[in-house]
């Protein structure tokens, strides 16, 4: 099943003595951000796929906008 595929946890340790100001901590709280964000955005989609499941809609064709949506950003549209 979809749910099984993405479910992890952003978890890392961080020292408490670690400056805040450094780079090192500032770059390890943008990942762990980045990575809550990911699971955030995957499981909207899993709550999506299932609406689209109960209304009888296309999962693919869901799937495929989502997609375009994503290959604009590359193209820089």
């Amino acid at each position: 099943m979809w749910s099984d595929v993405f479910l992890f946890s952003a978890a890392v340790e961080i020292e408490p003595q670690q400056d805040a100001d450094s780079a090192e901590y500032r770059l390890t709280l943008n990942r762990v951000s980045l990575e809550a964000m990911k699971t955030r955005l995957f499981q909207d989609i899993m709550v999506d796929m299932s609406v689209c499941e109960i209304e009888g809609w296309n999962k693919l064709e869901y799937l495929r906008e989502l997609r375009d949506m994503l290959d604009g950003i590359l193209k820089g549209k």
